[in-house]
């Protein structure tokens, strides 16, 4: 039997991703929109990245969403700004039918897009507003004493 072409190949994996689970989410946002970024995702991977799955790394991943995506869209389509999302969701779907390990990889690359390009981040996790207070730094009232020996006794 003949081994598959490329473009082959990721039809195969799009036609599964729009049958499965995983898509539910990605169809119940973008509608009828759906079929076709994952469509412009997809010929994308296979024309301009040219790379199986398991050979797909960060820095093809990034500069498909930095130049090559961007370069075939209009730039007037409505789901432009869930490209990362459907990609996303697209390959982790791959990794998972191809048994790839390289999922947390291919996230951390779309996230890094996320942030330098769409504002921030898919998820950004809770901070401390400011370094944290040890018992033995001075107390921040200005006292001059220890924290521990100061305002850390008015509250046990």
């Amino acid at each position: 039997m003949p081994e598959r072409t490329l473009e082959e190949r990721y039809r195969l994996l799009a036609a599964s991703f729009r049958e499965s689970r995983a898509s539910v989410l990605m169809r119940e946002s973008l509608g009828d929109d759906f079929q076709v970024a994952l469509d412009s995702v997809v010929a994308s991977l296979w024309r301009d990245v040219a790379t199986q799955p398991r050979d797909l790394d960060r820095d093809k991943i990034a500069s498909l969403l930095d130049t090559l995506l961007p370069g075939r869209l209009a730039g007037n389509e409505k789901w432009k700004s869930s490209v990362p999302d459907v990609l996303e969701s697209f390959l982790a779907f791959v990794a998972e039918e191809e048994s790839l390990s390289t999922a947390w990889e291919w996230s951390t690359a779309i996230d890094e897009h996320r942030a330098e390009h769409l504002g921030g981040v898919k998820y950004a996790p809770d901070r401390r507003p400011s370094a944290k207070l040890g018992r033995n730094d001075p107390c921040f009232c200005g006292s001059g004493k220890k924290y521990k020996h100061c305002c850390l006794k008015l509250f046990p």
